[in-house]
């Protein structure tokens, strides 16, 4: 009995012993993760992603790179509530049931069972801890409309309130500009300015321009309010004038309006100079090929008469509606063989602008046809706040089965962005890399995105592909989370590098970073303008024919744009054949200005010979007529030289230096063009917050330029005389 009592307790050792080691194993192997679902958080479809569709993700996932391979730091959690003691619940009637055993299955002979394989779950991304309220749209659509009641309502704190509301809703969301809250700031600083309130007029104008930088129209009228108070602030009215230049010249959208208006008011200027230079070279030569035409008529057809024929075979195109062009080329023609050196040079320069015409209103084309063309959406998509209308035209494009336009995918990832929809614009983003794979802006951008939805590693690998590329933006993003994870050398570096590249880019991550937010701090990349520009020429050639054709009728009336160029060729070949035989061809007597041979001696007509050259005596009365006669002349024209020498290049064009004269009509030309048009040709949809004071000004400066150039061509013809 005592050893059979012996080995009892030795085999219950055993068990024991045995138990204590299968709970010990079974605390040592890794247990699968428990996630609580939350029905408001939305679903990625990374959430249903294995390790094997991760291998041969399509949209070269950031996840599988070697670059997210680095650990993740764990986020921030709150802490977790207190554990509650739940009460001792009073068991139901009936039968007792045994509680599980916890040991591991052993075999009848003690020895424990392997624990049975578990199933393996899927992999899967961690849901964002804290996700920032995104600034939609809608939000600050809301945001305006609170601003304008309270300034309807008379509430000034209110209004600033709400004014300073939305200019952070602006910051945190991205927008280039709001257009209608600037505005209706610019209208209330025009009636503050009105009520000689300056600074609050000032500050009105301000604000306008923070919500819209590049607005013109807000520019103009903090130059208007700081003229108005106080001229003498030379120093930040130069400073405002330097803003209005920035804005100007870098906004994609005021860069093709400024381009289209002087494109239009410089071709205008080289027509009116062509056609001005043409009549002027018709006016002071048709007596002489009238002259020559009439020696080779019937004697009674005499230079009068042909002077009136010559007239009007050079207006006879333009009364029948085939434009002035043709009957400049004919004024070349006629007069080409009776003018000087100069004078033949300027005019073949002028036949040849004619011939090019039909290339440079080709050129143009595309600027006039910029206003409600695809690529307008796509500048106002990318620069505006409220832009539902050209976001939908661009998705009607992309609906295409060929479109395959990176430009387009990016610019409505962006919009999707704005509207709060975090993962459509990832899907989005993932499309536009599909059509351009390795794009640093589509790179850069997804990776702001993947930040907001919480995939930090995500991000990280796609800022380091954009950076590698040489991006700055990238590179400060990949600096901002790397300071967030405590790797202070490295973002030093990176913010070196990034300094080197953009220097003022630098500068803004400074400001960024005293807010505490990291999204806040993130740059998103801006696309190309000349990605842009590329698209705006890129333009069917039917289409830039019917655009130039509808150019040129203005101009040349019926006459085919196409044909302009042969007929300004074959102008030019008769006008060189003339000048080459003109020999026979009679000239213009210095005295009296009557047609002579041009082999008489100081080619002087035959009257003036006999009467000043020959020593034969002449009947006093005859000479006297004829000294009067050269009197006159004389004084004719002296005084038309004086009175055209009143509109800056005429009086050169005629009677002194023509190419100093070209010079001065075509810039004359330029500033009564700016002065009719008020600096603006083109109807620019920013025209909505337009200042009649900004073309008030551009006008009247313009005119002061037409004075200065009108007297600047009055001392040069005194000189010369």
């Amino acid at each position: 009995m005592a050893f059979r009592a012996a080995r009892w307790a030795v085999a219950t050792a055993i068990v024991a012993l045995v138990a204590g080691l299968g709970e010990a194993s079974a605390d040592a192997q890794p247990r699968p993760r428990t996630e609580t679902f939350d029905p408001r958080d939305p679903i990625d479809d990374d959430d249903f992603r294995t390790a094997d569709d991760l291998e041969g993700d399509p949209f070269d996932d950031p996840l599988t790179d070697e670059a997210s391979t680095e650990a993740e730091p764990a986020p921030r959690r709150r802490p977790a509530p207190r554990p509650t003691v739940a009460k001792p619940r009073r068991a139901a009637p009936g039968p007792a049931v045994a509680p599980r055993d916890p040991l591991p299955p052993v075999s009848p002979g003690g020895v424990p069972l392997p624990a049975p394989a578990q199933r393996a779950r899927p992999l899967s991304l961690k849901p964002p801890v804290k996700r920032r309220e995104v600034v939609t749209e809608d939000a600050l659509r809301a945001q305006v409309e609170r601003m304008v009641e309270a300034y309807r309502l008379g509430d000034r704190d209110r209004f600033v309130v709400e004014r300073d509301e939305l200019e952070s809703m602006r910051g945190r969301a991205g927008v280039a500009n709001v257009v209608l809250a600037s505005a209706a700031l610019i209208r209330q600083s025009q009636a503050a300015l009105s009520a000689r309130t300056y600074d609050r007029a000032l500050d009105l104008a301000a604000a306008a321009i923070r919500l819209s930088p590049d607005l013109v129209a807000a520019r103009w009228m903090q130059i208007r309010v700081l003229w108005t108070h106080d001229w003498t602030k030379l120093r930040q009215i130069g400073a405002a004038f330097g803003g209005l230049v920035v804005a100007q010249l870098g906004a994609f959208k005021n860069q093709v309006a400024l381009l289209t208006s002087w494109s239009i008011i410089f071709g205008l200027a080289v027509l009116m100079t062509v056609f001005v230079f043409s009549l002027i070279q018709l006016a002071k030569y048709i007596r002489y090929p009238a002259h020559d035409l009439a020696q080779r008529l019937p004697a009674f057809i005499g230079g009068g008469e042909m002077v009136i024929v010559l007239l009007m075979m050079v207006l006879l195109p333009t009364t029948f509606g085939f434009g002035p062009a043709v009957s400049a080329l004919i004024a070349f023609i006629v007069v080409s063989g009776y003018q000087q050196a100069s004078e033949r040079a300027l005019s073949r320069l002028m036949m040849l602008v004619l011939a090019a015409l039909p290339i440079g209103l080709i050129a143009i084309a595309p600027l006039i046809t910029f206003h409600g063309s695809l690529v307008d959406d796509m500048a106002t998509a990318i620069s505006e706040a409220f832009a539902a209308d050209a976001e939908q035209r661009l998705l009607d494009v992309a609906a295409g089965k060929r479109n395959r336009d990176p430009t387009s995918a990016l610019i409505l990832a962006r919009r999707k962005r704005l509207r709060g929809d975090l993962s459509g614009a990832d899907l989005a983003y993932q499309r536009a890399l599909i059509i351009k794979p390795g794009d640093p802006v589509g790179l850069n951008n997804r990776g702001v995105v993947q930040f907001m939805l919480g995939h930090q590693a995500a991000a990280a690998s796609l800022f380091g592909k954009a950076a590698a590329r040489g991006r700055a933006e990238s590179i400060l993003n990949l600096a901002i989370i790397r300071a967030e994870q405590g790797r202070f050398e490295e973002a030093t570096e990176m913010l070196e590098r990034a300094r080197t590249i953009d220097g003022q880019l630098a500068e803004e991550y400074a400001k960024r970073a005293e807010s505490g937010d990291t999204e806040q701090q993130l740059f998103e990349a801006d696309i190309e303008t000349a990605a842009l520009w590329s698209r705006m020429f890129d333009v069917d050639s039917g289409e830039l024919w019917r655009v130039a054709n509808g150019l040129w009728s203005r101009v040349g009336g019926r006459t085919p744009l196409w044909s302009i160029t042969a007929l300004s060729v074959v102008a030019m070949a008769v006008a060189f054949v003339i000048a080459r035989r003109d020999r026979g061809l009679s000239t213009a007597c210095p005295k009296c200005g009557t047609p002579a041979n041009r082999a008489a001696y100081g080619t002087l007509c035959e009257q003036c010979t006999s009467v000043f050259l020959t020593a034969v005596a002449v009947e006093p009365r005859l000479r006297a007529k004829k000294e009067n006669e050269v009197r006159a002349y004389q004084r004719r024209r002296r005084w038309t030289e004086r009175v055209t020498s009143l509109v800056a290049g005429v009086a050169q064009l005629g009677w002194g230096r023509p190419a100093v004269g070209v010079v001065f009509f075509f810039l004359l030309s330029v500033a009564l063009l700016v002065w009719f048009f008020e600096g603006s040709v083109m109807v620019h949809d920013w025209r909505v917050a337009h200042d009649t004071t900004a073309g008030t000004v551009i006008g009247g400066a313009a005119l002061v330029g037409a004075g200065i150039l009108c007297l600047l061509s009055l001392r040069q013809v005194e000189e010369e005389r």
